[in-house]
Formats: C-alpha cells, structure tokens, sequence
C-alpha cells in the first residue's frame, strides 16, 4: 500500500484474459501523450494532464442489470473511478464520491464508478449498496476496462471535462468532497461552483 495517499492493493500486470501488453493501443495514448503533471504534495487534490487527450471508450453491464457508455454521456463531465471491494482504501473513498454527485449533480457532472473484482458480484454489489447507493457501477470482470485504462494501482480516478478529454487523474483515495478538490475540479468540469449545495 502506497502510505501517502492511501492507495490500495496493486492489481497484478499481466494477469486475467488479455493480459500483457497487446491490443491495448489506448494504453499508449493514455500514458504517452497525457503527460500528466505531478501533485506538488502527497496531498494535493489531483494530478493535471500537461496534454489532454480524449478518453478511451468504455462501456460494460452495470450492477443493476443495465448497460452504461461513456458515449452516452456526451456533453457531460465524468468522474471516472475504478475501485475493488478487496481495497479498503476504495470502500473509504466511495461516500465521499457520493457527496460529490449531489454536491454537483445540478451542474452536469457525473459519477460513474468501475469495479474491478472477478468473484461474485454480490459482494461489491453489497458494499456498492451500503456506501455509495446513488453511483452506477460498471462491472469489470474481465478487467478489459482496467487494462485500457492502464490500472495499476487502487483506487485510481479519473476527471473528464465535458468534451471527454482526460483532464487529471487520482490514484489513491481523496476526500472528494472537500473544498480543495471542489476548487480543482470547478475549472476542469464547469460543475462545483461555489453555491453548490452541502
């Protein structure tokens, strides 16, 4: 576990379908061309992207039996947040999440959560139902979306603007609903603004 910023268990590169680094072209863009800036402390609300670029496609069966795309949310800003129920900084992580969507619900952000976990869906579906109730959640079984988002470490999120470009990341667990990471995401998403409700 990385102790600065309560990162979770490291998914192990190369494991499940697919693993390894072929048919992963997205995987190149992401951390070739993002180009992300360091946060100046362990702390810091969120790493920013020196380059932007647009988010890979995602899509997968969510947990109340439907199906949810990126696509479908065109327009929109998303976070994006990849979590496992064997994490426990994720399981931390997930209210606060919440409290961002209805914080910034009214100015079209959306919260859309990924779990990774392979076993029985029960379980994240349990802890989904108990901690964060309000959020979709894809499900990742495979860990097709993990590996093309180049998941490495839990939780990871990720901020996309309103034109779905990748504009910060977050690994480890934030407090997403504190006031510095309101102030970091306002300019990014266009959602937060100060008269967003508690």
């Amino acid at each position: 576990m990385d102790s600065r910023n309560g990162a979770g268990p490291r998914p192990r590169p190369g494991s499940g379908p697919g693993g390894g680094r072929r048919g992963r072209p997205w995987a190149v863009l992401l951390w070739g061309a993002l180009g992300l800036l360091p946060a100046a402390a362990a702390d810091a609300p969120l790493d920013l992207a020196a380059a932007p670029v647009a988010a890979p496609p995602l899509a997968g069966p969510t947990l109340d039996g439907g199906r949810l795309a990126l696509k479908d949310l065109r327009g929109q800003p998303v976070v994006l947040h990849f979590w496992a129920s064997f994490c426990r900084p994720c399981l931390r992580e997930l209210p606060s999440l919440q409290a961002l969507a209805r914080r910034c619900r009214a100015g079209g952000l959306e919260v859309v959560t990924v779990n990774v976990d392979r076993g029985d869906p029960r379980i994240p579906a349990r802890l989904a139902r108990r901690l964060a109730p309000e959020l979709p959640v894809v499900l990742d079984p495979g860990g097709e979306l993990r590996r093309t988002y180049e998941i490495r470490i839990l939780p990871t999120t990720y901020v996309l603007d309103a034109t779905h470009r990748l504009r910060a990341r977050a690994v480890g667990a934030r407090h997403w609903d504190g006031p510095e990471m309101m102030t970091a995401l306002r300019p990014i998403t266009g959602a937060c603004g100060p008269d967003a409700p508690d």
